[in-house]
């Protein structure tokens, strides 16, 4: 049975932790999600336009005895008070998506790009746009790009996607068919006089050392456009899903001339000790090249890790794990990481973890790198105690350098952080 960490429900470099556990930055809660005909549950983090307006999904509403499946959400700050408008509200039983999970990207025009986890005409999931109303006043304009088949194209649908320069898509999903592992797909938008997106399937996961069920978080595209991604299992170890493998990261090559099949490598495959297993977050590189993101679990207390990889030196072919930090539940770090990774311009990176600090809701925490050899450092910037919310999901990073964001649990909250 697979265990997956889309909803939520495994010897490194040593860590200097600064500041003995005590809050680094300063927060807020924004807005807290009602529930009910409002809608709750955010499972991503939100969309910060030029204005500080938020843009995010809400995976449930329940109205008038019903159980909807979720709903595109704007919220506006005036006066020190946030505000929540519906934008789109879906309704799979009229061939609409079903549990929006993933953050919203916008394109140059201001238009928003999202996924559902399923639904669409034949259950696999959708691709959605929303159009802003000209002048700022009305309605968004939505539609879908695309429904996928569940059975022949990939179900699950990826929450998380990405942009190439002409302006194509490209998403994972955890499987397809009813014993499939995963695919990774491209939506291609028409060509000049015609309407329809269209879908290609770029690489399909077999299980085994390849991997199994790749992360919903968006994939990295590199220079030469090679894509990066991380699945949760898989990779041919022995300690995970039944000896399936604890996961791995992977790289997709595209085809030479432009057309043909997408080659797949495996970067590393995690083996579920001091290593790390299950990584469910996306990767980002830093400017020399190496890969950073974190495990769910494993790392010597077996609440996840902080891992780097760094790619071959010359004349090799290995890419090489490093544990930054193993998390720890004590009281003064966060564990079990999940949700985005983010590097900021000047190297640090910021983590969420859903448990953690005292509270043990859930900690942001940034690391910052030595300035030659030696230990990273640790600084908690924020901690959730409950009421501030519980069980962060999702982070932004605005050009000023303030976190928003939201948490999972009891219908959840929108905050921000002042690092």
């Amino acid at each position: 049975m697979k265990i997956l960490l889309r909803a939520l429900p495994f010897t490194g470099v040593a860590i200097v932790l600064l500041n003995g556990g005590a809050q680094a930055g300063t927060g807020k809660t924004l807005y807290s999600f009602l529930g009910g005909a409002y809608g709750g549950t955010p499972m991503a983090g939100v969309y910060v336009d030029g204005t500080d307006n938020l843009f995010g999904t809400l995976s449930d509403i329940y109205s008038k005895n019903k159980h909807e499946n979720g709903i595109v959400y704007e919220l506006k700050g005036q006066g020190g008070k946030w505000t929540q408008k519906t934008l789109h509200e879906f309704h799979p039983n009229k061939g609409d998506g079903a549990r929006p999970t993933g953050a919203l990207i916008p394109d140059g025009t201001g238009a928003l790009y999202g996924t559902t986890f399923i639904g669409g005409q034949s259950g696999g999931g959708i691709v959605f746009k929303l159009a802003p109303p000209a002048g700022g006043r009305g309605a968004w304009s939505y539609s879908i790009l695309y429904s996928f088949n569940a059975n022949t194209e990939g179900n699950g649908t990826g929450g998380g996607l990405i942009f190439d320069s002409k302006g194509s898509l490209y998403l994972t999903h955890e499987g397809v068919g009813v014993q499939g592992y995963g695919t990774v797909s491209v939506l291609t938008p028409p060509a000049q006089g015609e309407a329809a997106w269209t879908n290609s399937t770029i690489y399909t996961f077999q299980g085994g050392a390849d991997g199994d069920a790749p992360s919903g978080q968006p994939l990295v595209f590199d220079a030469n456009g090679s894509l990066y991604g991380v699945t949760q299992l898989g990779g041919g170890g022995t300690l995970c899903s039944g000896g399936n493998g604890c996961g791995t990261v992977y790289k997709l090559t595209p085809p030479a001339q432009g057309s043909g099949p997408w080659t797949e490598t495996i970067l590393y495959a995690f083996t579920g000790g001091a290593d790390g297993a299950m990584p469910n977050s996306n990767l980002v590189f830093d400017k020399n090249g190496n890969l950073f993101s974190t495990t769910y679990s494993g790392g010597t207390n077996n609440f996840g890790t902080l891992f780097e990889l760094s790619p071959p030196a010359n004349g090799q072919t290995n890419w090489t794990e490093t544990v930054v930090h193993s998390f720890a539940d004590n009281g003064s770090d966060g564990y079990w990481p999940q949700g985005n990774t983010i590097m900021t311009n000047t190297g640090n990176l910021l983590i969420s973890a859903l448990g953690g600090d005292a509270g043990g809701d859930g900690a942001i925490i940034q690391f910052t790198p030595p300035p030659g050899k030696g230990a990273w450092s640790q600084k908690l910037l924020y901690s959730f105690y409950g009421a501030n919310g519980a069980q962060p999901i999702g982070m932004t990073l605005d050009p000023s350098g303030i976190i928003y964001g939201t948490t999972l649990f009891d219908y959840g909250v929108a905050f921000k952080v002042h690092p």
